[in-house]
């Protein structure tokens, strides 16, 4: 049996990252040439001293700095947060100023996947992206100029108040009794389930994967079925695309991910008697063994939401005639590589709230789009760019527009993933694939399951009238029932 317990634990998550237009705003500040940083202890925290008992010296911490940093960065950056180093106040910030710039320049931080680009356009935002605007970087520029000054605490800015990075409001939550332990250096594919204990249904608007042991959880697939599974509560072997039999898609973890909140008006309809399957890819660093126990927190109400919601894979496993130039294989030196694949829409026509990429360490760029019946694909609709993929931060993006005016996938339209891959040792991910395997030069990589070979995915979240038809009682709409992307 699963035990229930309440999670105390923030998930990896959050933030976002800009585009080489911030370049021009710092390059025009003259302060390019401290960005080359090596120890973050600059002087600008001693230089900071001097002023801190005026506002002379504008921008300020206090002032100007503390709310940018405290919205965009310590989500994160807090003590006993999930990043490296706390940025909450003038003395844990200071010190990390310069590099603070440098990352926001180059893109790196904050981790925050969809961009505009010249491939893309979506007419589409993201609820809680948190890019920083021109003007933001220009204030964090012309702060690190001035000697990261700290400002009159008299006088101080109100600070933005901070969502949680945890599911709120939680139902119930549930781990596997015992850990489960395997070894490496080859990967592991198992299933838990556990009894949600429902006597009457019940409406779920968000879901938290609780992974214990990081280093090894690829990604986790959550899935709900009416009545319990054969095996449970495991664990049992269930390879990826192994069918799960009358189950349905409720959601997905990547590394990077945030819970996944469906957005208002929406819920998962579970039925009474319900179980949760946690189907678990494991994916070791190395040999030896290795052991996760790791859960799922959940979030449901009594009443029914106007609108129901699901999600799906697309691409997972595609046959020959999905791939633009069968057979998928990225040449060892190929910096540039493309695959593209195709999934036709095979069922009725759902609202998009949330769209996500999904490549392995070979990966370096995904595109999402929709071809439209009667529109060529050159002319496609793209609805998410992920031009600087980055295997430790994925996450599903939710669309923000009302659910009315959401973007729609119907009968006759068809998903296309381009993904571009990087197989030279410039790349830091085949640089980490080929550690894992104790190799030196770049290998060809497959198509495949495994961490090592590599993939070209679509995650995607649905939502249709609760008064309208049931787009189809399976897991995911592929044209194979009960395997996703198939």
């Amino acid at each position: 049996m699963f035990v229930s317990a309440k999670s105390g634990r923030e998930p990896t998550t959050r933030t976002p990252c800009v585009g080489v237009r911030v370049a021009l705003v710092v390059g025009s500040l003259g302060v390019l040439g401290v960005l080359g940083c090596g120890d973050p202890s600059s002087d600008a925290d001693t230089q900071a001293d001097d002023s801190s008992d005026t506002d002379a010296l504008r921008p300020s911490w206090h002032q100007d700095i503390a709310p940018l940093i405290h919205a965009h960065c310590v989500r994160c950056h807090q003590p006993g947060g999930v990043a490296p180093m706390s940025l909450h106040d003038h003395d844990s910030a200071a010190p990390w100023a310069a590099q603070m710039l440098d990352e926001v320049v180059a893109g790196t931080m904050p981790p925050w996947g969809p961009r505009i680009t010249e491939r893309c356009q979506p007419d589409h935002d993201f609820v809680d992206d948190p890019t920083l605007a021109n003007a933001d970087v220009d204030l964090l520029a012309r702060w690190l100029a001035a000697g990261a000054p700290v400002g009159d605490p008299a006088t101080a800015a109100p600070l933005p108040k901070l969502d949680s990075l945890a599911l709120t409001d939680v139902s119930a939550s549930f781990h596997n009794a015992a850990p489960y332990s395997f070894e490496g250096p080859g990967d592991a594919y198992v299933c838990f389930s556990a009894d949600l204990g429902l006597t009457e249904p019940r409406f779920l608007d968000g879901i938290e994967v609780l992974p214990d042991n990081e280093a090894i959880v690829h990604h986790v697939l959550v899935w709900v079925t009416p009545t319990p599974p054969a095996e449970h509560p495991g664990p049992w072997d269930c390879p990826p695309g192994a069918i799960l039999e009358g189950a349905w898609l409720l959601g997905i973890w990547v590394p990077g991910a945030s819970p996944t909140v469906f957005p208002e008006g929406v819920s998962f309809a579970v039925p009474a008697g319900a179980h949760v399957i946690l189907s678990y890819h494991y994916h070791p660093p190395g040999p030896g063994t290795h052991t996760d126990r790791s859960g799922v927190a959940l979030r449901w109400q009594a009443e029914p939401t106007p609108w129901l919601g699901a999600f799906a894979l697309l691409g997972l496993h595609p046959e020959p005639d999905q791939l633009l130039d069968p057979p998928f294989m990225i040449p060892a030196g190929a910096s540039d590589h493309p695959e593209t694949v195709a999934e036709p829409w095979p069922v009725d026509e759902v609202s998009l709230f949330s769209i996500g990429t999904h490549m392995h360490y070979v990966g370096r760029d995904q595109l999402i789009s929709v071809q439209r019946p009667g529109q060529s694909l050159a002319d496609a609709d793209c609805l998410l760019h992920t031009p600087a993929w980055d295997f430790d931060w994925q996450r599903l993006y939710q669309i923000d527009r009302p659910l009315e005016q959401l973007p729609t996938l119907g009968p006759g339209d068809t998903v296309w993933m381009d993904c571009r891959y990087d197989n030279t040792l410039d790349n830091p991910g085949v640089a980490r694939a080929l550690s894992e395997q104790g190799l030196s030069d770049a290998q060809d990589v497959y198509w495949g399951d495994s961490s090592l070979d590599e993939m070209c995915v679509g995650l995607v979240g649905v939502a249709w009238p609760l008064a309208g038809p049931d787009p189809d009682p399976d897991p995911d709409p592929g044209p194979d029932p009960g395997v996703p992307g198939r």
